[in-house]
């Protein structure tokens, strides 16, 4: 095979994290309206929940923007940004939100514990939340590919499997380069600690 041969294998790499990540049965209607919105319309960045207020603007404003203490106060606001989203975001549709997950992830798919059993073959909006600066959401549309009940914890659990059936190839790239990111902590990780 020359080099160009090659299929593109990225998008099955796949990681461990934990994620926060919704999901939301979708209806035919919605699953067709979702798909198109989903091909045109890349990620959506939380930068912040609504606009600062103007106390924090002023605020921002008085430090230059090559100072440090900026830079970290924007990490932070940025971070507390994002778990309000993620706290508004469980009142979202009760029984149906993953909150902070155990994932398995990949370009193409991801599985994790829910306690529920969804059938297999029906269609889910998911949302899924990277821990990264921008804290981007990265919505998909996505099928049950399987489903295995398992007993953990004195409590009966579904390992249910999804395959993104529609996803921005924008956001299929940057969750890829977020799965590489998180496996070369990964391995510096385990190089520091076995030298």
């Amino acid at each position: 095979m020359g080099l160009k041969e090659w299929p593109d294998r990225r998008e099955y790499f796949r990681i461990r994290d934990a994620l926060s990540v919704s999901i939301i049965p979708l209806s035919e209607e919605e699953l067709s309206r979702l798909k198109k919105v989903i091909r045109y319309a890349p990620t959506a960045f939380i930068e912040s929940i609504e606009k600062s207020s103007l106390v924090m603007e002023r605020i921002l404003k008085k430090i230059e923007e090559k100072d440090e203490l900026f830079l970290y106060l924007n990490i932070i606001d940025k971070k507390i940004n994002f778990l309000m989203a993620s706290l508004l975001n469980r009142n979202e549709e009760a029984g149906f939100l993953s909150g902070h997950k155990e994932v398995d992830i990949s370009g193409s798919g991801i599985r994790f514990y829910h306690s529920q059993s969804l059938d297999v073959g029906t269609h889910y909006e998911l949302k899924i939340y990277l821990p990264i600066i921008t804290y981007p959401r990265i919505t998909t549309v996505s099928q049950v590919v399987r489903v295995d009940k398992e007993k953990r914890e004195d409590a009966t659990a579904y390992l249910v499997a999804f395959k993104f059936v529609e996803i921005n190839e924008n956001d299929r790239d940057l969750l890829i380069k977020y799965i590489f990111m998180k496996e070369r902590e990964k391995l510096r990780s385990e190089k520091l600690n076995y030298g």
